[in-house]
């Protein structure tokens, strides 16, 4: 994620990158680099897919613990820069921790929001209500584009699945 700030603020000179470590990665504990095969086939994998908000890492801490943190981290940033724009570069758990939170949907859901590497999330959490302005967008990375006349195939899916007139 530093590495990911770095370059935003080699664009924008005018920021700079301040770490914040309540939005850091989910803290796994014992599962901390393990390997994801190996992980699957411990009971608690189901846990964390299906019902997270049950999920306690050995060692380390709660999905609960990891959006109360990460959302914790961001009513700060949030009061510190109140009306300003802010950069905020995270992991992609992390990031859907605080949609869900923001969006108001359970924590169980959360594994059903995909967060790409490097894609861009938008949250305008003004003085009423936080609202969802732009989620999992890569749109500006360039070998996501699609080569002119050329279709990806998810626009392709979406031109076989469009009504027929």
């Amino acid at each position: 994620t530093m590495e990911t700030a770095q370059a935003i603020v080699a664009h924008y000179p005018a920021l700079h990158v301040q770490p914040l470590d309540g939005v850091g990665e989910v803290r796994f504990g014992e599962w901390e680099g393990a390997k994801l095969q190996a992980l699957r086939r411990e009971t608690l994998w189901q846990t964390v897919q299906i019902y997270p908000s049950r999920a306690q890492f050995p060692r380390g801490e709660s999905i609960r613990q990891a959006q109360a943190r990460a959302i914790d981290a961001i009513e700060e940033v949030a009061r510190r820069h109140r009306g300003q724009r802010v950069a905020v570069v995270s992991h992609s758990d992390i990031i859907k921790l605080i949609v869900t939170y923001y969006v108001g949907a359970p924590l169980d859901a959360f594994q059903r929001i995909e967060i790409a590497p490097a894609s861009l999330t938008i949250l305008h959490l003004g003085q009423d209500r936080p609202t969802l302005a732009r989620m999992n967008d890569t749109s500006f990375v360039p070998h996501l584009v699609p080569p002119p006349g050329r279709r990806s195939f998810w626009q392709r899916v979406a031109r076989w699945l469009a009504p027929r007139r």
